[in-house]
């Protein structure tokens, strides 16, 4: 005779140490995009009201941390709104995907919480700052003028 019971295929308890990681692989790509939407926010707010100069550079500098991949499109050398665009979209994806990964990494372990997530990600994200600042660094060299 049938059971009543409706089978359950992943065999996790619910809210346990699976169903656990289970949704912080789920939604860690999500969650990797809050922070750079903040900075890349920030970066915005810092071009409203002042229009000095060093304000236009925290603003870029806040604005390619939150973005790194508008740097590869041209900009800031270009202003057209295709190509910041273009390096916003590939950012969001460059950030989502170092998300999804930091989130595998982080639950390769049986008990993990959202501070192994953030540690994970937190070293993706050194690590593109880096080049990021590596970045700039040659296109001011190799321009043989301020960026800014």
């Amino acid at each position: 005779s049938p059971s009543t019971n409706p089978v359950r295929h992943d065999r996790s308890v619910p809210n346990g140490p699976r169903s656990y990681r289970a949704r912080l692989r789920r939604s860690g790509a999500v969650v990797a995009l809050v922070p750079m939407a903040l900075l890349g926010a920030l970066g915005r707010l810092l071009l409203h009201g002042d229009h000095s100069t060093g304000r236009a550079a925290l603003s870029l500098g806040v604005s390619v941390l939150a973005a790194p991949l508008v740097l590869v499109v041209g900009v800031p050398l270009t202003t057209s709104p295709s190509a910041t665009s273009t390096g916003v979209v590939l950012s969001v994806a460059l950030w989502a995907a170092l998300g999804l990964a930091a989130a595998w990494r982080a639950t390769r372990r049986p008990a993990v919480a959202w501070r192994e997530f953030w540690v994970e990600y937190g070293w993706s994200v050194a690590a593109v700052w880096c080049g990021v600042a590596v970045g700039l660094v040659v296109a001011d060299v190799v321009l043989g003028r301020p960026i800014v």
